[in-house]
């Protein structure tokens, strides 16, 4: 099993993707916090980030560079 690239309380951003809906739009830009992790049998990651509807695969997150900004 592969290490998790971020653990509960890291400071990530959303990226930007075609595919993403709205009301995950809405978060481009913003430092977000990862709230709980989803380990699948499949080995995928799935991060539920705080105030954004439903779970993040690993691949639409980042690390947040914005070390000063208020957390959303």
């Amino acid at each position: 099993m592969k290490a998790a690239k971020f653990q509960v309380g890291d400071k990530v951003e959303i990226v930007p993707r075609r595919t993403h809906l709205p009301h995950v739009k809405k978060h481009y830009g913003k430092t977000l916090v990862v709230e709980a992790l989803i380990i699948t049998h499949y080995d995928d990651y799935y991060y539920k980030i705080k105030g954004v509807e439903n779970y993040a695969p690993e691949d639409d997150l980042i690390i947040s560079n914005k070390q000063h900004e208020k957390v959303n």
